[in-house]
């Protein structure tokens, strides 16, 4: 409840001549600035897609500054069609008017991620990620044969994505290069072999399909992981 009730916090602040918006959601954030009232409608269907317009409704008296957060992963994000740089804040000041349009485009190009090597759990894996969203492998969206823990990822493979309009209510899925690597024996009594053993050699190329963390276990009792073996 206190995050909820603080959430207006989280989205935008505002200081004197400035307004700073941190998070991108539709909706109206309106601050109050030296010389009047800075509105504005933001229009944005991220994170799914990477624009987004904020359109003034209503501007202060002279020149206020606006500022945008780029994230840290939005490498060749621009403002206004400029160039800003990740990880930063991008503003323009100047005297708006109602009418005005900012626009803000990020990026969403998939991306794997790695761990610090000193996580043992996450050793050899890599995650797939789009703009702020963890993406996960989940055994509906693989295909047939192709069992969750015995994928592998190829890290050095090209990622796709595409939005599907009937799945999960809607979502971006993010597609991969894999192999699928057979498990031990399922007679097997142990889990473990001599330190000499081979690994298995993977059976056949596959693709491997992700859907945003958030949506799984949307489909009834299903194995999910987010972390993936390289190859």
């Amino acid at each position: 409840m206190r995050t909820v009730s603080s959430l207006t916090g989280y989205l935008a602040t505002a200081d004197g001549t400035s307004l700073q918006v941190h998070q991108y959601a539709p909706g109206t954030v309106t601050a109050p600035l030296d010389g009047g009232t800075l509105r504005l409608r933001v229009e944005t269907r991220y994170p799914d897609e990477g624009r987004i317009a904020l359109h003034v409704e209503e501007a202060p008296d002279g020149e206020a500054t606006l500022a945008l957060r780029v994230p840290a992963w939005a490498d060749g994000a621009t403002l206004d069609g400029d160039p800003v740089q990740a990880g930063t804040y991008a503003r323009t000041a100047r005297r708006f008017s109602a009418g005005d349009t900012v626009v803000l485009d990020l990026p969403l190009t998939p991306r794997l991620t790695g761990a610090d090597p000193r996580v043992d759990a996450a050793r050899g894996a890599v995650a797939i990620e789009r703009g702020p969203l963890v993406y996960a492998l989940e055994q509906p969206d693989q295909e047939d044969g192709a069992v969750v823990d015995d994928l592998r990822i190829d890290p050095a493979g090209a990622l796709s994505d595409e939005f599907r309009d009937g799945l999960l209510g809607g979502v971006t899925v993010v597609r991969a290069q894999g192999a699928v690597v057979p498990g031990p024996d399922a007679e097997a009594t142990t889990p473990y072999c001599p330190a000499a053993t081979p690994s298995p050699e993977p059976s056949r190329d596959v693709t491997l399909t992700a859907i945003p963390y958030y949506a799984w276990a949307n489909r009834g009792p299903q194995p999910m992981r987010v972390w993936v073996p390289t190859r």
